[in-house]
């Protein structure tokens, strides 16, 4: 009796040593003062806790303090212009943590037409969050502890000496607790003391302060730098299915990161995706990607003006030189064709502004006048054409590195798109495909083998960039797979009629459905996936559609766009009128005015089906200038 009453105990005392073990899990998430990403990202690395580490994404276009914490609170991001008013009310948190003009954040957060609810994640974490700050009243940044009631559930303000303390007290409550470190100071003092009181069942997430701003102010997007300690079973760069990229992730996927870690499932109106570890990458590495990722945008506007220079010199200079003018128009032509293939070298290499001009403008010129050389016009056009193609594909299907950081990428640092292909380059590709396709057919009217041809030739790229796994732009249905139908409409015998309209639209419908079946078998996990298949309600799919379509209205009245818009217009307009003078360098080839309509229908219909809008018109009509400066740019002994 007594052996057994000893065995008894010690099964029970060993039973009941993991129920004492499992300690709830809870997540700390501390803000502290930043100046760039890469100092941050260097501090960070000087505790040996935070041994994951990421650049976090701030906005979805241009950066507003205020909006970044809101889509931190609601765990999902829409852009600005989709508010009304655009700006958010300039709120502020009390000391008791109640958040000052609450319902105007509510109702213009119900004007963007988007299941978005600010505060979704203090309100779905247990017992709520808390907030603790050392040193003077609460700040602004309570608003990521405050619930959808526009409160938080606890506020502890104290001294520097007391944090710590402050924090385990409010740690045994709430599962989240969010810690304002305000000064720099503070920060270098007790960030250590708080990585070294941390449990194993506790996550740390280090952030880097939002920079503050005006209610009504932005500024251009920026990164910031983050930390974590306990998300990763080893260190290295984090990411997410947001991202796709190492050491990149945003701002709306702190909410389902920490609703994961806590055991709880994220409601429907978080579109963020949880954060993971990525593979290792070093702090260098970071900071020269946050380095390339800020000039993307600004470069450009920077290599199109050198571009268009260095095409007007050829040209200027050719009488000078005593050479044919069209010999210069062929050139630029034909290096516009070159660009997206120089553009993933200038990803590669990251060199400064001067010289990635000198290698993607450049680099283009001297490949044209080798492949002019090389090749007859207008053979020529084949080889940039193939060139990139092939070397986009296999970026593509190797993550998109290269593309995510080219000045034809997606921009990652806007937060739209991180990964495959961005809206300009898929305006970009189908005209270099047509033009391709056009320069290595037969120069005569086309055969019906030959237009089989180059229908498949467009639907394969558009398959391409489409597809959730590698290109992940849903657009490009339109773009490249609606330029291609319109293409093999003109070239078939009988041209366009309407019957064949309604069929190229039944044919584009199908296309899509094709796409949604591999998206959901092959988890593509783009856009596409998660706002329209994975739609909640029928209501919150149209609610998407709609806010695509008010963004694209919106960015036409930005600037100059809609002067840009009419100009390209009325220039399609006269080329369609007098298509016959326009296309009389190409004698009987019928391929090459397949290559323009078709790449003006594909720019007009990606211009209404995306969110881009007239983005994707003006950058099509680019490229079909281009194609024309070739066209034109025939020898005179090629035309007589």
């Amino acid at each position: 009796m007594a052996r057994a009453v000893a065995l008894a105990t010690v099964a029970l005392a060993i039973a009941a040593v993991p129920a004492a073990a499992s300690a709830p899990r809870r997540v700390l998430l501390v803000l502290i003062p930043g100046r760039t990403p890469s100092s941050s990202l260097e501090r960070f690395s000087g505790y040996p806790q935070l041994d994951s580490l990421a650049l976090m994404t701030a906005s979805i276009g241009h950066y507003n303090e205020q909006q970044t914490l809101l889509d931190i609170t609601q765990g999902a991001r829409v852009p600005r212009v989709d508010y009304s008013p655009e700006a958010p009310p300039p709120f502020s948190v009390a000391d008791d943590g109640t958040v000052r003009d609450w319902g105007a954040i509510v109702a213009r957060a119900r004007s963007a037409n988007a299941s978005i609810e600010p505060g979704l994640l203090a309100s779905s974490v247990p017992g709520g969050a808390a907030y603790a700050r050392a040193g003077g009243a609460a700040g602004v940044d309570a608003l990521l502890a405050a619930g959808r009631k526009g409160r938080v559930a606890a506020v502890s303000l104290g001294s520097s000496g007391s944090l710590v303390a402050r924090v385990g007290r409010l740690l045994a409550r709430h599962g989240l607790v969010v810690v304002d470190l305000a000064a720099d100071e503070i920060a270098r003092r007790d960030l250590g003391a708080l990585l070294a009181e941390r449990r194993r069942a506790e996550l740390v997430l280090v952030l880097e302060r939002p920079p503050r701003t005006a209610a009504a102010s932005e500024r251009e997007p920026l990164l910031l730098a983050l930390g974590s300690a306990g998300l990763a079973d080893t260190p290295g760069a984090l990411t997410t299915p947001t991202t796709r990229t190492d050491g990149l992730v945003s701002a709306s996927d702190l909410a389902p990161t920490i609703l994961r870690w806590l055991g709880r499932s994220g409601p429907f109106e978080l579109t963020g995706q949880p954060i993971s570890a990525g593979a290792p990458r070093s702090v260098a590495w970071l900071g020269s990607l946050a380095r390339r990722l800020r000039v993307i945008a600004g470069r450009r506007t920077s290599v199109l003006l050198a571009f268009l220079m260095a095409w007007a010199a050829l040209i200027a200079a050719a009488p000078l030189a005593r050479r044919d003018w069209r010999t210069s128009l062929r050139l630029g032509g034909l290096a516009a064709l070159w660009a997206p293939s120089t553009a993933l070298v200038g990803a590669l290499l990251e060199p400064s502004t001067a010289a990635e001009i000198a290698v993607v403008v450049g680099g283009a010129l001297l490949l044209a006048a080798a492949s002019d050389r090389l090749l007859p016009w207008p053979r020529a056009a084949v080889v940039p054409a193939f060139v990139t193609i092939v070397l986009c594909t296999v970026d593509l299907a190797r993550g998109s590195s290269l593309i995510e950081l080219s000045l034809l990428g997606p921009n990652p640092i806007a937060g739209s798109r991180f990964f495959g292909v961005g809206n300009e380059l898929a305006a970009v590709l189908p005209v270099v495909l047509f033009a391709g396709l056009a320069a290595g057919l037969p120069q005569r009217p086309l055969a019906r083998r030959e237009i089989a041809l180059f229908a498949f030739a467009g639907g394969l790229l558009t398959l391409i960039v489409a597809w959730g796994r590698l290109g992940a732009n849903v657009g490009a249905v339109f773009t490249i797979g609606g330029g291609t139908v319109v293409a093999t409409l003109l070239l078939a015998p009988g041209g366009i009629s309407w019957r064949r309209l309604s069929l190229g639209g039944v044919a584009l419908i199908l296309a899509l459905g094709v796409l949604a079946l591999l998206d959901l078998a092959g988890g593509g996990g783009a856009h596409f996936t998660r706002e329209v298949l994975h739609a909640h309600s029928f209501p919150a799919l149209l609610a998407t559609l709609g806010r695509r379509l008010d963004e694209a209205w919106a960015a036409l009245f930005t600037g100059a766009v809609l002067i840009a818009v009419l100009v390209c217009l009325a220039g399609a307009a006269l080329a369609v009128r007098h298509r016959r003078r326009v296309l009389a360098p190409a004698g009987p080839a019928n391929a090459w005015g397949a290559c323009l309509g078709g790449g003006l229908a594909g720019s007009l219909l990606g211009s209404l089906a995306n969110d881009s809008g007239p983005r994707l018109l003006l950058v099509g009509c680019f490229m079909l200038v281009c194609v024309l400066g070739y066209l034109w740019g025939a020898p005179a002994s090629s035309q007589q």
